[in-house]
């Protein structure tokens, strides 16, 4: 509980207004922290390959055990990605409050954008390992025909994003 609070003061810092003459985070970055959490990582359009199985499982002839894994596997992802999306806006958050001090510690906020960097790359790894584990439950066949779909309707390959899974 004194973690949850803490973080509530922390959050609280980094929303309030910056004092005139500091930049905030969000004026640095161009708010690029709180949109990536939220936007697929491929091509703009694109569905996650998962989601697009799922929805296609009678034209790929899903067994009811591969849509149960597709399932399990999009479900785990999804609460991993929320919990992994919370410690990024934490750390954004963490980030603001340092660079609204009217003398920023260059260190602590090298320190933090690196740290936010680490947590975004490891959202986009889990969110790879994700689409390779769905494309592990399919057959080469379905795999073949889930890609050739894709190409032939918006002439786009998916990747997924990692705010929107699979």
């Amino acid at each position: 509980r004194q973690l949850n609070h803490q973080h509530v003061r922390r959050t609280r810092v980094g929303l309030e207004p910056a004092k005139p003459g500091t930049f905030s985070s969000q004026d640095m970055m161009g708010h690029m922290g709180g949109m990536m959490s939220g936007m697929p990582m491929g091509h703009p359009g694109e569905r996650p390959l998962i989601t697009r199985a799922l929805e296609q499982r009678e034209q790929l002839g899903l067994s009811a055990d591969q849509v149960k894994a597709l399932e399990a596997a999009r479900a785990e992802f999804a609460e991993d990605a929320k919990r992994r999306r919370a410690d990024i806006e934490a750390a954004e958050q963490e980030l603001g409050a340092l660079l609204g001090e009217p003398a920023v510690d260059l260190g602590q906020a090298e320190a933090k954008v690196r740290q936010i960097a680490s947590l975004q790359a490891d959202l986009r790894l889990a969110q790879v390992k994700t689409l390779e584990k769905g494309k592990a439950i399919l057959t080469a066949e379905q795999r073949a025909k889930l890609l050739s779909e894709a190409h032939a309707g918006d002439g786009m390959m998916s990747g997924g994003g990692a705010g929107e899974m699979q």
